[in-house]
Formats: structure tokens, C-alpha cells, sequence
């Protein structure tokens, strides 16, 4: 059987001082396991941001089903580095998921990641509306401040699994399937090497079906 492979588009909003770029994970995973993956990087203005959303969201093919935020965050939000170093600017979930739904395509079987400190810590109505809003089929993150270390090897375990599902898959032609987010939720809270890391970084794993009818 063919392996049928998926792979990430990542966001990054760090400053270019910062020393460490979620591109050296993705590298990582394209060289040791043919991981596809799409890197914009050195986003320092919100008019970026909702540029590489919208090239994210309109895109034809769903070679790319997974969107990845590489940010700072806060409770609903994520931060985007000034340029003039004069502090963030800030965009919310509502923003986000209206950008994602700005396009003529179905968003169905999209995954959208925040990989950003205490960005999911949100409450069901505000889950249930993102998912109304933008049409994704799933959402992951975190709901407290995470260390970056902890968050780097839970996101190495986390993105591995997502891949070796999918490219295991016969029925992924559409992105990734209510069914595929159940086979991967049971895969990693089931798993004793990644559960300590899900207790410890607040992680969380939102399905469409769970909110909405």
C-alpha cells in the first residue's frame, strides 16, 4: 500500500533573537521520517499573520492538513512580536478562526495546534464557537505557560503519531478524519511516556464532534 503522506504548515512568531525556531523539530521529523512540512517564519506584524492563515486555509490540496502556531501566548490569544521591539501585539481565537474561515473551501479534516503558552485555557462555549467559526475538524494546546524543553518532546511524540496515522490510512485523502483525532487521542493519553507530559503541560485535544451537532 502506498503511504499517504501528510505533514504540518507552521506559523512561527518568535523573534528572530530568540534562540531556538520550531523549524529545527520539523527538520528533524522531514529527515528522520519524511515528515511534508511548509515553515513561515519571522512573523512580526499581524497583516502577516493573517497572510500565511489565509495561504494556509486556501490551499487546494490537503497535503497539509495540519496548521502549527509557534508563538507566545496568553489565555486566548497569541502573541506577535513587535518588530520596533516596543513589546506584542496580540491576536485572539475569535480573529483567528474568522481569518481560517475566509476562504471557499472546506476546512473539514484540518488540525489546528497552538503551540503557545495558555492559549486553550478557554472555556467549552469559547471551544465551540472557534469550531462553528472556522471548520476545522480539531484543535490542540496547551492551558497553562509551558517550558519549552517539556514542550518541544511532547510535540515531537505528538506530531510523530499524527504522521505515522495518517500515513497509515487509507481514508485520508480529505485531511484528518473525526476518526484518525479518536485513534490519536488514544494513542497519546494511553501512552505512559506521553501521558506525564499531557498532566504537565495542561495539554488538550478538542474534536468538532464533541461540541458541535
Amino acid at each position: 500500500m502506498e503511504r499517504k503522506h501528510r505533514g504540518v504548515f507552521c506559523i512561527e512568531a518568535m523573534a528572530p533573537k530568540e534562540d531556538f525556531s520550531c523549524e529545527q523539530t520539523l527538520r528533524f521529523l522531514s529527515e528522520s521520517s519524511n515528515f511534508p512540512f511548509i515553515f513561515r517564519g519571522a512573523v512580526e506584524s499581524r497583516a502577516k499573520l493573517v497572510k500565511y492563515l489565509k495561504e494556509w486555509s486556501s490551499r487546494k490540496d490537503w497535503k497539509y492538513p495540519i496548521l502549527y502556531l509557534s508563538a507566545h501566548g496568553s489565555h486566548r490569544e497569541i502573541s506577535i512580536n513587535d518588530p520596533r521591539g516596543v513589546g506584542f501585539d496580540m491576536m485572539d481565537l475569535r480573529t483567528i478562526s474568522r481569518v481560517v474561515a475566509d476562504h471557499n473551501y472546506n476546512m473539514e479534516g484540518a488540525l489546528v495546534h497552538f503551540g503557545t503558552c495558555s492559549t486553550l485555557d478557554i472555556d467549552p462555549a469559547e471551544v465551540q464557537k472557534f469550531f462553528r467559526d472556522s471548520g476545522v475538524t480539531a484543535i490542540s494546546g496547551y492551558n497553562r505557560d509551558v517550558s519549552w524543553v517539556e514542550s518541544l518532546a511532547f510535540e515531537l511524540l505528538y506530531l510523530c503519531s499524527l504522521q505515522r496515522v495518517m500515513a497509515i490510512s487509507e481514508e485520508n485523502d480529505g485531511g484528518i478524519s473525526v476518526e484518525l483525532m479518536i485513534e490519536i487521542q488514544e494513542r497519546l493519553f494511553d501512552s505512559r511516556k506521553c501521558r506525564g507530559l499531557i498532566d504537565a503541560l495542561g495539554f488538550n485535544l478538542f474534536r468538532f464532534d464533541e461540541f458541535c451537532e
